[in-house]
């Protein structure tokens, strides 16, 4: 049950009256912050995606995952995930004189591009960003032939299986292999790449090529490790 300000406010209001406290006291909001900065009280997220992860499976997790990289260097360890790029919204509250109220019209800018981000544990190999549009041929980007990116279209600008699949084979096992003989490892070391378990990703048995292995964490798991 959510406990406000305002229930914690009527509940000291119900407690002076039934314990027939002496004194004078309001109960206000002035009252009500130094109550909670005496008695170390904060306010909470109750909803979201770390309230309602898995923490008995993420602690039961880390032994496994231990066991997983412990004949491997941060260099071999690999992480991906992705992310929405809201690239032309606005902030959703503005300073207003006191006259004024809400704006009529006003409509929220949904244009949104997906990144997806790659990393190795030791920090020292970022893989090239991909980016995931709805046009193939972007009209702003005309007889422009090199990016600094890789792109992928859908029309709903959503990774999907076939784009992550092609995202590894194409572009991450080879970044990932020549960063690892880059830094002295074997040339046919093992490389492993953590995933959630995210609709849009292929089955791990699909993310395995030479040697580089796609590994899912387990489910609800993520927020909390």
């Amino acid at each position: 049950m959510p406990l406000t300000g305002l229930m914690v406010m009527k509940q000291g209001r119900k407690y002076h009256k039934e314990l027939n406290t002496k004194g004078k006291c309001q109960y206000s909001e002035d009252w009500l912050q130094k109550f909670k900065k005496r008695n170390g009280v904060k306010y909470l997220k109750i909803c979201g995606e770390k309230a309602s992860g898995d923490h008995e499976a993420a602690e039961n997790y880390v032994g496994e995952f231990a066991k997983l990289i412990s004949d491997d260097s941060p260099e071999q360890i690999y992480n991906a995930e992705e992310t929405a790029l809201y690239w032309r919204d606005v902030p959703r509250k503005t300073l207003a004189t006191a006259d004024e109220r809400a704006l009529a019209g006003f409509k929220e800018t949904k244009d949104r591009l997906t990144t997806l981000r790659c990393v190795n544990a030791a920090g020292t190999h970022k893989v090239t960003l991909t980016v995931i549009g709805k046009s193939k041929h972007l009209r702003c980007l005309k007889g422009v032939h090199n990016l600094p990116v890789h792109y992928y279209e859908n029309k709903k600008a959503w990774v999907t299986r076939e784009i992550f699949s092609d995202w590894f084979s194409k572009h991450f096992v080879p970044a990932a292999q020549a960063h690892c003989r880059q830094a002295g490892l074997e040339e046919k070391c093992k490389i492993l790449l953590f995933l959630d378990n995210c609709s849009a990703h292929p089955p791990a048995k699909q993310l395995v090529k030479n040697t580089v292995f796609g590994i899912y964490l387990p489910p609800n798991v993520t927020s909390v490790l």
